[in-house]
């Protein structure tokens, strides 16, 4: 497996080896577990091409901005003894405009870190059996609590099975603010978004996927609307052409009870951007937040809740939310996804408890 190859310095001079050299095309941001113990990657420009020195070797999390622009990028790993295997993250990424488009789909990774280790180890498995995914998405909610020493778990174990060697695109979750109101540590790991409020596009062509940031509760009035009119926009710009998805951390349509406990985020998802969901043909939405996977469609706008890939297992109201199609409770998931270029959506939901298993499968044409 690729995650347990060591980085290993590239020469940068004729007689020695003296740091890690790793290409960064534009739109492409790696960070390494070195950061966390205030070594600053260098910025350097060798042959002619941007790139970046890292004074020690690590594990590197790689992940997109919003253009997903990383055609070429590759590194250079070192499998114990063969010191002229490469890694070529151009596979991760779009060749043409009418590909097929396939990534991951997990939540709610928080506390349960074992758990998370088990989740991690299938969705590497996934990985090899599916070699067409691109990146993973991680739907919020990536620890419990935003202190330094949660982020350091997370992403030992992240880098472990998978972030070192795939990209992640992450979406920002309530507990991702908790004791850490401005979002310093997720900003710090994943501070290649647009805007402060970490709401963002990847477009791959012939799919486009919206990040947004559903804590609506923890943004002022006027970054509400900021981020409504830049969804609306954003939408307007794909509408008709494009295979629109949609992803954030709260869901606005569920049978876990949060949407009780906690409605003033879903009230406003349902008024504000719902609508302009059903008006410009979006196919699909990612959420997480519920820990407790379903799958539904209303008003023509299908939605897909990832069970926890490692918060606590989530509870189940009295009844089944309107348009409810498929309902999985205590069941960590890891959802494949492929937009086609005819524009057909296919759904692979694994459970985690062990060797992959498909618990739900699913088309949308």
């Amino acid at each position: 497996m690729v995650h347990t190859l060591g980085f290993v310095l590239f020469i940068v001079s004729l007689c020695a080896w003296a740091a890690e050299l790793i290409e960064i095309p534009d739109g492409v941001h790696l960070r390494g577990l070195a950061e966390w113990e205030k070594i600053n990657a260098i910025e350097a420009v060798v042959n002619g091409k941007n790139q970046v020195v890292l004074p020690k070797a690590g594990s590197i999390d790689v992940t997109f901005s919003h253009e997903a622009l990383c055609n070429g990028a590759r590194y250079r790993v070192e499998p114990v003894r063969d010191l002229s295997d490469w890694v070529d993250l151009g596979r991760f990424c779009r060749k043409s405009d009418t590909e097929d488009l396939t990534f991951a789909f997990i939540s709610d990774t928080q506390e349960f870190h074992e758990e998370h280790k088990k989740t991690a180890q299938v969705l590497n498995n996934l990985m090899e059996s599916h070699p067409e995914i691109r990146f993973v998405v991680n739907g919020g909610d990536l620890v419990q609590t935003s202190t330094q020493t949660e982020w350091e778990q997370y992403r030992q174990i992240a880098s472990s099975y998978y972030s070192s060697w795939i990209p992640v695109v992450p979406i920002v979750g309530n507990h991702d603010y908790r004791h850490d109101p401005h979002l310093s540590f997720f900003q710090k790991v994943y501070g290649h978004v647009t805007t402060s409020e970490h709401y963002y596009q990847l477009d791959y062509g012939n799919t486009v996927l919206i990040i947004l940031n559903s804590n609506l509760d923890e943004l002022e009035e006027e970054e509400q609307v900021q981020q409504t009119k830049w969804l609306e926009k954003t939408l307007e710009q794909a509408s008709g052409r494009k295979t629109i998805l949609v992803a954030f951390h709260h869901a606005p349509f569920t049978s876990g009870v949060g949407i009780v406990t906690m409605p003033s985020n879903p009230n406003y998802i349902r008024k504000h951007w719902e609508p302009l969901f059903k008006k410009h043909g979006t196919k699909l939405v990612l959420n997480g937040h519920e820990h407790v996977y379903e799958r539904l469609i209303v008003d023509g706008v299908a939605h897909l809740v990832a069970g926890p890939a490692a918060g606590k297992m989530g509870h189940t109201l009295p009844w089944t939310a309107p348009g409810s199609q498929f309902l999985l409770p205590k069941t960590r998931t890891i959802t494949v996804l492929t937009a086609t270029k005819e524009h057909r959506l296919k759904i692979l939901t694994y459970s985690t408890g062990g060797a992959p298993k498909v618990v739900d499968e699913f088309e949308y044409n």
